[in-house]
């Protein structure tokens, strides 16, 4: 039994970094069966956990604003000021892998703290962001991190 938890988690994992490489790059999405990507600029990403299963949606949009944030989810942007291509996340007490973007804004409209890092798995430098705030510019390494995770737990940094 403790076998197949692990081959799905593995799978699971393949699933969310596989979507996530989709929508970042069109010619990732071309490849997986999307004959025709719409700009990156006009995507939405949302990354969710339900009954153990990985849920990855994928719209074309209009303008992006930190109002596209849904709540309960840490959204992260390709440009400052919410703007550019946003991936949304709720998959708790997990690393996730972001995208291979340079952040330029996020929000954790998340219940609890989520934690962003600078490598895939959640080492290196990390940043912690409460619930229910933002930045609307992120800068120095941040604006490269590899990972994230949503805490389970604790709401405070």
């Amino acid at each position: 039994m403790r076998t197949s938890a692990a081959r799905c988690a593995v799978v699971a994992a393949a699933a969310l970094a596989l979507a996530t490489a989709a929508v970042v790059s069109p010619s990732v999405a071309a490849a997986v069966g999307s004959s025709t990507a719409p700009p990156v600029e006009r995507v939405v990403t949302t990354t969710s956990q339900s009954d153990g299963a990985i849920l990855v949606t994928t719209a074309e949009v209009g303008t992006l604003s930190i109002s596209d944030c849904r709540s309960g989810y840490t959204c992260v942007w390709s440009s400052p000021f919410y703007a550019g291509t946003l991936v949304q996340y709720r998959l708790p007490g997990q690393y996730i892998p972001l995208p291979s973007f340079s952040i330029g804004s996020y929000a954790n409209l998340y219940e609890k703290r989520a934690t962003f890092y600078e490598t895939v798995g959640g080492g290196g430098h990390s940043t912690c962001a409460p619930p229910a705030t933002s930045n609307p510019a992120v800068s120095g390494w941040s604006s490269a991190a590899r990972s994230l995770y949503q805490n389970t737990t604790t709401t405070s940094c």
